[in-house]
């Protein structure tokens, strides 16, 4: 692996005191993931949390079953005007590769910042059934 890769996955960044520690069965599907994809190595930094939630189970049992289309995002930040811009085109750029309208989605957003000075902007763009 290059080495600016491997010197992001040892950063700090792993350790954000914003990101909710998820334990295993967190996330739940009956589907089996490709072992040659669904590997920690490509959940570089604090997204390998998303690796470890996730369980395969056989039988599914839900509190809620979504059918809108859901897209989940986990801020870098909540201040700061280039992260924040980022995690926005970050969201519009998944929209467009998965041919999905900010109107016909709901957002996710998995941090515990606060809302912040952008939080307009993401309510007005994602202003489906639900607020973001």
């Amino acid at each position: 692996a290059p080495a600016y890769f491997e010197r992001y996955v040892a950063s700090r960044h792993q350790q954000q005191h914003s990101k909710i520690r998820y334990s295993k069965g967190s996330f739940a599907g009956t589907c089996a993931p490709e072992p040659k994809l669904w590997r920690a190595e490509h959940f570089p930094g604090w997204n390998v949390n998303w690796f470890n939630a996730f369980e395969s189970v056989d039988d599914l049992q839900c509190d809620l079953w979504e059918t809108t289309p859901t897209l989940i995002v986990e801020r870098d930040t909540f201040a700061n005007l280039f992260h924040d811009s980022e995690d926005f085109f970050n969201a519009q750029l998944a929209l467009a590769i998965l041919e999905w309208s900010a109107r016909d989605v709901q957002i996710l957003i998995t941090d515990i910042y606060p809302k912040g000075p952008f939080w307009p902007m993401w309510a007005k763009v994602f202003r489906g059934r639900h607020d973001p």
